[in-house]
């Protein structure tokens, strides 16, 4: 009798050490950064610093209509690039940067890439906003 093992998925410490080396290592650190807080104020803070080391900026600034939120920190400049924030269907945000020089599109895929990876903590952090919001 034979056992197909495809299916099974063993994870061990020196597998996991290879997948991490493997895993660009500015994009690993960041969403390690982000998994720990549910604070907007820290989450932005902390997505920030990462993508101002990627990709320098002058000023960002965040909104959230809905739920009264507006951060942003910085001046702001002449050339900007926005984005909507969005999981599905569900709206998270608007984020904006700028800075002196225009935004090449390897400074715009990379400014995506780093946003893919702040929308599932945003959620979260918007969902604790809005149950902590509801509990008073």
């Amino acid at each position: 009798m034979s056992i197909k093992s495809e299916n099974i998925a063993v994870l061990s410490p020196v597998r996991a050490e290879r997948n991490k080396a493997l895993m660009d290592r500015p994009f690993y650190d960041l969403v390690f950064s982000l998994q720990t807080t549910l604070d907007i104020d820290q989450l932005l803070d902390q997505f920030e610093t990462h993508l101002q080391a990627t990709v320098p900026h002058s000023s960002f600034e965040f909104t959230h209509a809905a739920q009264g939120l507006s951060a942003s920190a910085g001046l702001p400049s002449h050339h900007s690039c926005s984005f909507k924030l969005q999981l599905e269907d569900e709206y998270l945000g608007d984020w904006k940067a700028t800075r002196r020089t225009a935004f090449t599109d390897t400074d715009l895929a990379l400014i995506e890439a780093y946003l893919c990876r702040l929308i599932y903590p945003l959620r979260n952090a918007l969902l604790y906003r809005k149950a902590v919001q509801s509990a008073f």
